[in-house]
């Protein structure tokens, strides 16, 4: 048989304890299922120690199933919020660039708006935050 060319041992992850880590949605959907299985017969403790969650995980992704529906089995992120850090363009520096005032270069291509102003973004950030910030941009 030949050498294994892996570094060390491959091992599969255990489906029980947590560690301290977020819960999967695999536990997630198991868990769902367990609930539908099972309405009266074990109680929510019962499923949830058998999954490998607490039973206010359990009580928790309940929740989330009564507001969400058949979503609640995706992975989440707080809604409203994009992932990554703010934008540097402000509505202030938008109502600026829009401002014949304070904008000179207003009619030049938004590159030369960008170097003019000193801008930290690029064409594409700034013509997005445009559109947001003002009527169409």
């Amino acid at each position: 048989m030949a050498p294994s060319t892996r570094y060390g041992s491959y091992r599969t992850p255990s489906p029980k304890p947590l560690d301290g880590k977020d819960a999967t949605t695999t536990r997630k959907c198991r868990y769902f299922d367990a609930i539908d299985r099972s309405p009266e017969k074990k109680s929510r403790r019962e499923i949830a120690a058998d999954i490998g969650i607490t039973e206010s995980t359990g009580r928790n992704w309940e929740k989330q199933r009564e507001t969400l529906g058949s979503l609640a089995r995706k992975s989440t992120r707080k809604g409203g919020q994009k992932p990554g850090p703010a934008s540097k363009v402000t509505k202030s520096i938008c109502k600026k660039l829009v401002d014949p005032k304070h904008n000179p270069v207003r009619f030049a291509r938004l590159e030369a708006q960008i170097q003019y102003h000193i801008l930290p973004v690029g064409r594409r950030q700034l013509t997005s935050k445009l559109k947001e910030h003002t009527d169409g941009g």
